[in-house]
């Protein structure tokens, strides 16, 4: 994953109206920004982990416990760090999205404007 401190990458499946929204922000205030989809271009185990470091938050508290996946296969389940993590890498649209990283600073967005703040 990129960590540059001169562009934001923007984490959000392609469709998501809220990463779509962000993005635009971003660009119509002339702020670097790249968007990684990561259905298309899936996390290693080490990316979900730098994640959780970059957002200081455990990795069950990145996951969307609204998402039909989590609510079907996961609610009940009782599952270590290292499954979560093998879970997402197949199940990345569990993650709360969008994201957004700049360097070694990450926040996960809940209004456009967010990504202005990184």
């Amino acid at each position: 994953m990129n960590l540059s401190e001169k562009q934001i990458t923007l984490i959000y499946p392609e469709g998501h109206n809220l990463g779509k929204q962000a993005y635009a922000h971003a660009v119509n205030q002339n702020i670097p920004i790249y968007h990684l989809d990561p259905v298309k271009t899936p996390f290693t185990g080490t990316d979900i982990l730098q994640l959780s470091e970059l957002l200081q938050l455990p990795i069950t508290d990145m996951l969307n416990t609204n998402n039909p996946i989590y609510q079907n296969e996961y609610k009940t389940a009782n599952f270590g760090r290292r499954d979560w993590i093998h879970i997402l890498q197949h199940n990345p649209e569990m993650l709360k999205m969008p994201i957004a990283v700049r360097g070694r600073k990450a926040k996960i967005l809940n209004s456009p404007a967010d990504v202005s703040h990184l």
